[in-house]
Order: structure tokens, then C-alpha cells, then sequence
């Protein structure tokens, strides 16, 4: 379960959001809804590293994984993040755009981010789309 505690979001003086608690559970069917400004973006953008929060923490299973003035998880590469649409490198092929990201962040080397990369695309039965 993720819980979002106390989060507390300012652009200068709009306070868009405003000492937010909000409980995901794990395998449940989870939605924010709300009308366009609300800050149903913005809590996104928290929760997966994109922003930071001013004030709040976020605790995973009970254990505490990010509070205000902290480097997020995406800062330090322990986590990646995928815009929706076609956010791939058009000119590289699947396994190239999958080794982009450890070699760019982690500094490995290539035959780690190939390796690595093969791994995750045998995961999900793609290995024979490597090269599209």
C-alpha cells in the first residue's frame, strides 16, 4: 500500500495542494478524480519523483520511502519513469532504448546494459522484438 501523508504543494502563493492524505492500496482499483486544477497532476508528479513535495512524506507498506527535502528515488536512479505516448528513440531499436537509461544513469557498461536489458525483455517474452 502506498500512503501519501500531509502533502502540501505551492507554486509561489497557490497552494494547490493542501496537507493531502491518501491511501493506494496494493491490487485495488485506485483513482483520483477530480476537476481540471485541482492537483490530481501535481500528486502524480510527487509520487513518482518528478516534483517534490514542500511539506508530507510517502510511506510504502509501512516503511517510509520519501519526505519533503529529499532527493527523490527518480533523482537518484533507483527508479525510471515512462511519459505516456511514444516516448522511444525512434532511430534505436527496442534493446538500445532499453540500455539507454542504466548506461546514462548507473554509468555501467554496455555488456551490463545489454545483459540487463535481454533479462527484462525475457521477462516479458520480447526477446525476438529486440531489434524492431
Amino acid at each position: 500500500m502506498l500512503l501519501v501523508k500531509d502533502v502540501i504543494k505551492q507554486y509561489g502563493r497557490l497552494r494547490v495542494l493542501n496537507g493531502l492524505t491518501a491511501e493506494f492500496r496494493t491490487g485495488a482499483i485506485n483513482v483520483v478524480l477530480g476537476p481540471s486544477g485541482c492537483g490530481k497532476t501535481t500528486l502524480f508528479n510527487i509520487i513518482s519523483g518528478l516534483e517534490p513535495m514542500d511539506y508530507g512524506a510517502l510511506f510504502w507498506d509501512d516503511k517510509l520511502v520519501l519526505e519533503a527535502g529529499q532527493p527523490s528515488r527518480l533523482e537518484t536512479g533507483d527508479i525510471g519513469y515512462v511519459l505516456q505516448g511514444y516516448s522511444m528513440f525512434t532511430h534505436l531499436t527496442v534493446l538500445e532504448n532499453l540500455m539507454l537509461a542504466p548506461r546514462l544513469v548507473r554509468n555501467i557498461s554496455k555488456a551490463e546494459a545489454e545483459a540487463y536489458a535481454l533479462s527484462i525483455l525475457d521477462r516479458f517474452n520480447l526477446v525476438d522484438k529486440r531489434n524492431a
